[in-house]
């Protein structure tokens, strides 16, 4: 439990059982690197993990095949902006939701995956992830609870999955803008689904029980009832107010935060804790934060503690919580929120099983923290850096608020206006400095100031595949020389889409012949799983045909004929390519001479053969 040597990757963590594949996935988070959920689906397809990544083909193929099963729910106004302009980042703009607390002083902060995976004459399996990490590249330390389960065939559903299935099925009510029909019914389903979902549980626990905080027209409940000799507290942010709650259920507590998080207790924290530790400094690593501009950026952690842990100790027994929510007021009373609470022996998953001392030269978690004796004597802030960022804080939420939508005009072949609306005007302070442009395009040359009160803005003469709901936002705070800034993402609800723009950003990420025939390769060799080199999917060497008249060698007719052979339905993927090429004059210019000569005949015995079947 918590060993440092013990690394958990997302994508490992979702990828499917062995002969399963994925159905749908609907995760959740505080905020959103869209970098990040770009090559989430690298986990459901067969390729090499690493290797696709780092090649924009392979993040276009999974893109295509996974994009409209993965639904993201994350914080309006915390979709941080991408450090690279990626075409295919408009694949997600049908994936990713913008969410509110009820509560006006809470956000919308848990950290949940449901994966539903399939497979023909199997039983339906769930994959639950309860991480304490958002969906970004933050590298500081974090838990992750994954659990299997079957879908079992019962009528009714176990009791103890309500709050879980609750939580899904909530989340249309907390949306910013109504959800199309079909993701509600996606959500019905697996609200639904998951209620009757049997969970294999780790050795060490006993029994579970979930945890979904905030939830709108629910009662809040506070998970730490009940018999606790001893608290250990793990959390990167910690409040007075809920600190001393939880210290009287325990004597000898422990408390393991951030030392910046730490130096603002006063001494009647450090009374009630026996033992208080910060991470070792030598230790930790820093999220790689987002320094694209001089100002310095707010939100980014200083330290490499994130995860949330709550364990007490009850005489033989323990229990244990992780998840989303800090040691603060705000997430048990303001915040949606969502806890994992396991009970078992106190010597597998207590309080000394944690903080155990280091054993044959092994790194324990105890080995990664400092003690801290006392607060330090000073403890003040810059009253003028807090006047910042709170007026930043107030700025997010002013403009999250504003009701923008997004409105695109043809004046032309290919050229549209993207127009910016609002069905309100916000209040912005005057000495607030507001920018924002669609991410698709660089931020220097398409940025425009966002006045006030707001009118209406026109980003001109912009290409289909430069059409985005996404809008970058950039406010800056500036006062007696001190400047502050912060930068976010909306996903706007956007209007006026040409009926071919699929197709258009697709041409505009292959290019020329020579990339469509390296996808092309690549949309066979995910079933074959052998036979090309690693060049070709890499990008080196140079990709051939083998069709009449080309000066092209890899034999293409014969891997295509081995697809009709072995995995006829791997084909039908290659139609939908050759499909949505030809839908414009552009994109059909892409298909070497003499593709159809090889491909049609092919194509029609795929279908003869599944008329027969």
């Amino acid at each position: 439990m918590l060993e440092p040597h013990r690394r958990a990757m997302l994508l490992e963590m979702l990828r499917p059982p062995e002969e399963y594949e994925l159905s749908l996935a609907v995760g959740t988070t505080y905020s959103l690197d869209l970098l990040a959920l770009l090559t989430a689906p690298v986990a459901f397809t067969l390729f090499d993990q690493e290797a696709v990544q780092t090649d924009p083909l392979g993040l276009l193929h999974t893109m295509r095949m996974y994009a409209d099963r993965i639904r993201i729910f994350c914080q309006s106004g915390q979709i941080k902006i991408p450090r690279e302009h990626q075409l295919l980042i408009s694949y997600l703009e049908n994936s990713v939701f913008e969410v509110t607390a009820p509560s006006d002083n809470g956000v919308f902060h848990p950290k949940v995956w449901a994966l539903r995976y399939v497979a023909e004459d199997q039983q339906t399996l769930y994959r639950l992830l309860v991480l304490s990490r958002n969906l970004t590249f933050d590298r500081s330390w974090d838990t992750s609870l994954v659990l299997d389960g079957v879908l079992t065939d019962r009528v009714n559903r176990i009791g103890s999955n309500s709050p879980l299935g609750e939580f899904f099925l909530s989340l249309p009510e907390l949306a910013k803008n109504p959800l199309p029909e079909t993701v509600t019914e996606e959500l019905d389903l697996i609200g639904d689904e998951i209620q009757k979902v049997e969970w294999e549980l780790p050795d060490q626990f006993e029994s579970i029980k979930f945890w979904a905080l905030g939830l709108p027209n629910r009662r809040r409940r506070w998970p730490f009832k009940g018999r606790v000799d001893q608290m250990a507290v793990i959390a990167p942010f910690i409040s007075e107010g809920l600190l001393k709650e939880l210290a009287p259920a325990g004597k000898d507590n422990i408390l393991v935060s951030r030392t910046d998080a730490i130096e603002n207790l006063t001494s009647d924290s450090f009374d009630r804790f026996n033992e208080i530790y910060a991470f070792n400094p030598g230790i930790t690593t820093e999220e790689e934060a987002y320094q694209t501009e001089k100002p310095a950026l707010v939100d980014v952690p200083d330290t490499g503690l994130h995860a949330k842990l709550f364990i007490g100790d009850m005489g033989y027994e323990a229990r244990l919580w992780t998840g989303s929510a800090n040691a603060t007021r705000a997430a048990f009373y303001e915040n949606v929120e969502f806890l994992v609470e396991f009970q078992g022996r106190k010597s597998q998953m207590g309080i000394k099983a944690l903080f155990k001392d280091s054993d044959n030269g092994q790194v324990n978690f105890k080995d990664l923290l400092q003690s801290i004796s006392g607060p330090p004597e000073d403890t003040s802030v810059n009253p003028l850096h807090g006047r910042l960022e709170s007026q930043l804080r107030q700025a997010r939420q002013v403009i999250t608020k504003m009701g923008f939508h997004l409105r695109a005009d043809e004046i032309g072949q290919n050229d549209y206006n993207l127009i910016l609306e609002s069905r309100s005007p916000g209040e912005l302070d005057s000495n607030l400095a507001v920018n924002c442009w669609p991410i698709t395009l660089e931020e220097e040359h398409y940025r425009l100031n966002l006045e006030h009160p707001f009118k209406g803005l026109i980003f001109t003469s912009l290409s289909v595949p430069a059409l985005t709901s996404f809008l970058a936002f950039s406010v800056t705070a500036q006062e007696q020389g001190e400047t502050l800034s912060t930068r976010f993402v909306l996903n706007l609800p956007l209007v006026g889409l040409p009926d071919d723009r699929a197709e258009m950003i697709l041409k505009e990420i292959l290019k020329d012949r020579q990339q469509f025939l390296r996808y092309l390769l690549m949309l066979l060799q995910e079933d074959h799983k052998v036979g090309l080199p690693g060049e070709f999917l890499s990008g080196g060497g140079s990709a051939s045909s083998g069709l009449p008249g080309s000066d092209l060698s890899l034999p293409l007719l014969e891997l295509l004929l081995s697809s009709l052979a072995r995995a006829p339905e791997q084909l039908d993927k290659v139609q939908g390519l050759v499909e949505d090429l030809k839908n414009t004059p552009e994109g059909e210019k892409l298909l070497p001479d003499n593709f159809a000569a090889v491909w049609d005949p092919i194509w029609e015995t795929r279908q003869q053969l599944r008329r027969k079947s």
